[in-house]
């Protein structure tokens, strides 16, 4: 798992957007082959749904060529 993943697990929006400050890849996949999303829609927690969900959309601006 990346520390989002973790922090995802810890429950903690204040972990997750601290995480995503850092400008990490909110997409990247554990070795389960699952998202940061895709592990937290199903905890239904729509905050940090929306955080992984706007970093994302940040994040692909930001790195697409």
């Amino acid at each position: 798992n990346s520390l989002l993943h973790l922090a995802i697990l810890e429950k903690s929006p204040r972990m997750v957007k601290q995480m995503l400050n850092y400008d990490i890849e909110p997409t990247a996949k554990n070795i389960n082959g699952k998202t940061p999303l895709e592990k937290k829609k199903k905890k239904r927690e729509p905050k940090i749904v929306k955080m992984i969900t706007d970093a994302s959309q940040r994040w692909r601006k930001k790195h697409s060529p």
